[in-house]
């Protein structure tokens, strides 16, 4: 595999990963929707593309998680 390559990931599930204490129901501390990254390669002589590295990325860290 040519290591620009990245194989498929499955779908996510619907729900959002929560990080902390099951069933703690305080307030968000940090909250991210929908988090994307892409970059681009190549350069001076290689054709340039762009590389997705994050999509559709869901993270929420509530008091108590790390």
């Amino acid at each position: 595999m040519h290591p620009d390559t990245v194989p498929a990931m499955p779908a996510a599930p619907a729900a959002s990963s929560v990080v902390g204490t099951p069933g703690n129901d305080a307030p968000p501390l940090l909250e991210l929707r929908g988090v994307t990254r892409s970059y681009r390669t190549g350069g001076w002589f290689a054709p340039r593309q762009e590389r997705q590295v994050l999509r559709g990325v869901d993270l929420t860290v509530r008091e108590g998680g790390c």
